[in-house]
């Protein structure tokens, strides 16, 4: 049974899995738009008809070559609808396949359940994709065990850096079991941007998951020391020393020992891709902004009519709340206020508590707000847009506005169900829908978002999340420029947040070795 790829490869994908297809462990590092989902499809492909060319269901013992399965765990949650979409564009028809994607609101219900085991009895291509969320869940492991108890499976992490870039959280710890099983007999790490705001230290447990022995330590803390510098210090407040990271080291060493795995693909190497634009939008605090902003800058308090008196005394609260005033509002607040039948001693109208929890909404601090006057000017018919705002609240009002404007908006963003985010994500690539808002992390990978234009209304800090996020509406074949603007309102943390990108940025290109060809 010889493999014929359903669809005409590019090249850099042609070379990549003529390269990659037999390799146990590999880390594509291809960046976004440059096709390698499909490049893992043809892999799993390949492989089956190995395992059918062995012998396949009729043989007895199952064959020890090829696999009969695909598991990937991608992030965000809307990922792995797209994969089901790419495994029935890109795999020949002559393979059969199942496909089934894990929902969290389904994971323990009857119906899902003799779905898996069906799956896994499947005598075919099994396909499981999960989201990063799932991993968190005891469901998920047990049935990730299961599945790879009886199927020999290629194992796939989508967007390593967000689903364990960071050791010891829930996703990483159960991505590494899950590696460590005797049915995941091939594995790929796969994102565009593997090196975030963590440096070299992001690809312990990226590499980790694909093998210990590729980096050599057992330890995260050990891996460290060996590649960063640190200065100690000490806090004579808490009486506590600490150690500051002022740089990298054997730099040279960590690229030799991943460079046997890894496949970078960039987009600049590929296709003539149109440049970005990128333009700053600038707009000045209203008075009341601009009171309450410098108040709570310089006092770490201040007076908000209808809200009374606020303070935000730590430094990360305090950049959030400052991020919030120049967004126009003050956040939902809850306060406990004495039961008015029993001033607080305890009765049948209060359960006993004495208490009531009373819930205060969100707050304008202005009338008028200058960064949704400014959307207002900037937004048009007929030029498709992507609107990414940090908080909530802004999506609301932004999805108001589209909808007065006539752009028939759609949501994405942790409010929107995995369903309604591939209805938003169609209706937006099909032209139905002019304005898609959401936020960076529930959008900012993933995706192709056919947009001319991607307008950041308030901005995350993490430059990773940025620099996916800004890759959305970059695809192959797209006519025109996009333009990239940053809604900045002047003197406040706004301007910090984007000088903060750029200053990272510089980082990245010294650890991605970008200049040199080659890649960390």
């Amino acid at each position: 049974m010889t493999y014929i790829p359903k669809t005409i490869p590019w090249k850099h994908q042609a070379d990549a899995f003529e390269r990659s297809r037999d390799q146990r462990l590999a880390a594509l590092f291809f960046e976004m738009r440059t096709g390698k989902t499909k490049v893992v499809i043809d892999t799993a492909g390949y492989q089956y008809t190995r395992f059918i060319e062995a012998g396949g269901w009729g043989a007895r013992p199952r064959p020890l070559v090829g696999l009969d399965a695909l598991l990937v765990v991608a992030m965000p949650s809307g990922v792995p609808a797209n994969w089901a979409e790419e495994i029935e564009t890109h795999l020949p028809d002559n393979i059969p396949r199942q496909t089934l994607v894990w929902k969290a609101t389904q994971a323990n219900t009857k119906r899902f359940l003799a779905r898996f085991t069906d799956l896994c009895a499947f005598q075919g291509l099994a396909c499981l994709l999960a989201n990063g969320e799932a991993t968190t869940t005891p469901a998920f492991k047990a049935l990730a065990y299961k599945f790879l108890r009886r199927r020999r499976a290629l194992v796939v992490a989508d967007e390593t850096t967000l689903l364990m870039a960071k050791p010891g959280n829930k996703r990483a710890i159960t991505l590494l079991a899950v590696s460590r099983q005797q049915g995941a007999v091939m594995r790929r790490i796969l994102d565009g941007t593997p090196v975030g705001d963590g440096g070299p230290f992001d690809y312990y447990t990226q590499f980790k998951f694909l093998s210990p022995k590729i980096l050599g330590f057992d330890r995260f803390e050990t891996f460290k020391t060996y590649h960063g510098e640190f200065e100690p210090g000490f806090n004579h407040n808490t009486n506590t020393e600490y150690k500051t990271l002022i740089g990298y080291r054997n730099v040279p060493e960590l690229q030799e020992k991943i460079a046997p795995y890894v496949y970078r693909v960039r987009r600049q190497d590929c296709f003539d891709l149109p440049p970005k634009i990128y333009q700053k939008i600038r707009f000045p605090l209203s008075d009341a902004q601009r009171e309450v902003y410098d108040d709570l800058k310089t006092k770490y308090q201040a007076e908000i009519d209808g809200v009374g008196k606020v303070s935000a005394p730590m430094v990360l609260t305090r950049l959030l709340r400052l991020q919030q005033i120049a967004s126009n509002f003050w956040p939902e607040t809850k306060h406990l206020t004495p039961c008015s039948i029993c001033q607080g001693g305890g009765c049948e109208d209060c359960d006993g508590l004495g208490d009531y929890v009373e819930t205060r909404a969100a707050k304008p601090i202005a009338q008028k707000d200058p960064r949704y006057e400014t959307l207002r000017d900037t937004l048009k018919k007929g030029e498709p847009t992507l609107v990414w705002a940090r908080f909530t609240r802004d999506v609301d009002v932004i999805l108001t506005l589209g909808a007065e404007l006539g752009l028939s908006p759609v949501r994405y963003d942790g409010k929107a169900s995995a369903d309604d985010k591939i209805a938003a994500k169609h209706a937006f690539t099909k032209g139905e829908a002019g304005l898609l808002v959401g936020n960076e992390r529930s959008g900012g990978r993933g995706l192709k978002l056919p947009a001319k234009t991607i307008i950041y209304y308030t901005n995350q800090f993490s430059l990773l999340t940025r620099l996916q996020s800004e890759d959305r509406a970059e695809f192959e074949g797209m006519a025109g420029s996009t333009g990239v603007l940053d809604f900045i309102a002047e003197d406040t943390i706004d301007e910090q947040i984007v000088e903060s990108h750029r200053r990272k940025m510089k980082v990245v290109d010294y650890i991605m070795n970008e200049s040199s060809g080659r890649f960390l």
